[in-house]
């Protein structure tokens, strides 16, 4: 783990699964695959930052 990646045994279930529960339900809620953008947006914006370390702070 030079670069920081995750630790696949430490990952929560939930953490683990959530992606595939986003897109079935939103394709359950709408009949229709989520937009690419907007699977870029739950990657980016939820899923990426709980693989941070603990006390990891962002860079300004």
């Amino acid at each position: 783990m030079k670069r920081g990646e995750s630790d696949p045994a430490c990952l929560s279930t939930l953490v683990a699964t959530l992606l595939r529960d986003l897109f079935r339900y939103h394709v359950v809620m709408n009949f229709q695959a989520p937009l690419l953008a907007l699977q870029e947006g739950w990657v980016d914006t939820l899923f990426l930052p709980l693989l941070r370390p603990a006390g990891y702070r962002k860079k300004k």
